[in-house]
């Protein structure tokens, strides 16, 4: 009896997993920002060097830069904390901290598309226009590292995440109390890094059917090389990496997207010197204003993606990501990194059909269609009474149509055909895990007679 109840355990387990090969959308993702954190300090295949052409000793990021997809090539526009930021949450990569208000931001797509809640806390960069578009931010309200003051700001968030911004801001001097060098740069960052966590936990536990965006932006790293140099820099790169471990992991574990940038670099004139980015000997140095981009979702490719891309990227990249239509109107684009694309279409048309090779996948009636989950070349119809537009194209990422067709009759608009919807990456993992969950199923029934035989 005792290996008959083992058996079925270990079938329990083996069937959950297989039931979950279709996972469910992401509940939320974490921007994670470390301010002053250029790309060549902590990517492998880089190398930063002073002004004078000393090499820089590289950080090894384990924590950071495995797993997931790196993008290699990523540049600043202008290698400032406000500009950095404004840059990353609307993909304008003329961005100002002035401009956000007149700026459909990150924050306003997710709102008002899927009604996502606005999370923050930061430490750098969370300008008064900023903190306006977000539900709740825990902030500093001086970038004063030796006496920090932490404030909350909120208009409508659920009362147990409040709960937690307050409880944390009272622990903040904990943090710092007694410490000093690079310790007290990386307590300063952990304390930002430990409250996401504890926020993140919040959502996942008492709003489980909620999805979020939690901007994490930590400070500690920018003030080191500004005011110690770049040993002190670099050692509280290895306390960033190694207090973001645990974090991290709770977001893979809970099918969370997390995504690890930056604001801008940083550079240094010589390997004893203070490093700087804004000035007019730093401003146009590689080391700032290249920064990391590594993305860690279940629909994204993993391994290196290379080319130029910039940071006015970044949003439309998350919102690919998310599974919703950009709809921010600026110079940014989504990299082609998803393991499928989406089809988002505004029309006039009665129905729009769907087609790969000649077999009707979907079709699709309203202003706004979006078919998903595509892989391969495909052909639109769009039809409009007797008027028919066609449209070819190979999916190497989302897309977006606006498409009007001529009213060239006055026939009474058609009834599209009925056809079952399937996803094609959805509907085959569907498929592999049942089957999976059927054979683990005899296998078992076969063990078990065979143990009381």
């Amino acid at each position: 009896m005792r290996n008959i109840h083992k058996i079925l355990i270990t079938l329990f387990i083996i069937n959950c997993t297989a039931a979950s090969a279709s996972v469910p959308p992401s509940q939320g993702a974490v921007l994670f920002i470390a301010d002053g954190l250029g790309s060549h300090y902590i990517y492998p295949e880089l190398m930063a060097e002073t002004h004078d052409g000393k090499k820089l000793q590289n950080t090894p990021c384990p924590n950071i830069t495995a797993g997931g997809l790196r993008v290699l090539y990523v540049k600043a526009p202008v290698p400032k904390t406000g500009p950095g930021h404004s840059v990353i949450v609307t993909g304008n990569s003329k961005a100002t901290t002035e401009t956000i208000p007149e700026t459909t931001t990150l924050f306003d797509v997710l709102r008002s598309s899927e009604e996502f809640l606005i999370l923050g806390v930061m430490e750098r960069g969370s300008s008064s226009n900023m903190r306006e578009k977000q539900d709740a931010v825990l902030y500093a309200r001086s970038n004063s590292i030796r006496s920090p003051i932490f404030e909350i700001q909120h208009k409508n968030a659920p009362s147990e995440i409040l709960k937690i911004m307050e409880q944390r801001c009272s622990m903040m001097p904990e943090y710092v109390n007694n410490t000093a060098g690079a310790t007290r740069y990386c307590m300063y960052n952990r304390f930002a890094i430990e409250t996401a966590e504890k926020i993140v936990k919040t959502m996942i536990q008492e709003y489980p059917s909620k999805r979020f965006l939690l901007i994490v932006n930590v400070g500690g790293l920018e003030s080191a090389g500004h005011y110690a140099g770049f040993s002190t820099y670099s050692e509280v790169i290895k306390g960033l990496d190694v207090d973001l471990y645990s974090f991290k992991k709770l977001c893979r574990d809970n099918h969370i997207v997390f995504l690890f940038t930056s604001d801008h670099g940083i550079s240094f004139r010589t390997v004893d010197s203070r490093g700087g980015n804004a000035g007019s000997d730093y401003v146009k140095k590689t080391e700032s204003l290249y920064i990391p981009l590594v993305i860690n979702a279940e629909n994204v490719k993993t391994g290196i993606l290379k080319g130029e891309h910039g940071q006015e990227d970044i949003a439309p990249t998350l919102l690919g990501i998310l599974d919703i239509a950009n709809t921010l109107d600026v110079d940014g684009k989504a990299l082609p990194i998803k393991n499928y694309a989406n089809i988002y279409a505004t029309t006039d048309a009665d129905y729009v059909q769907l087609y790969q090779g000649n077999s009707l996948v979907d079709n699709q009636t309203g202003k706004k269609v979006v078919f998903k989950y595509l892989e391969g070349t495909y052909r639109l119809r769009f039809v409009k009474g007797n008027t028919t537009i066609e449209q070819n194209t190979s999916l190497e990422g989302d897309i977006m149509l606006n498409v009007n067709v001529p009213d060239t009759t006055k026939t009474t608009k058609t009834t599209p055909p009925t056809v079952k919807r399937t996803s094609t990456n959805h509907a085959t993992r569907y498929a592999a895990g049942m089957i999976l969950i059927l054979f683990v199923n005899i296998i078992g029934i076969m063990l078990i007679r065979r143990i009381k035989d």
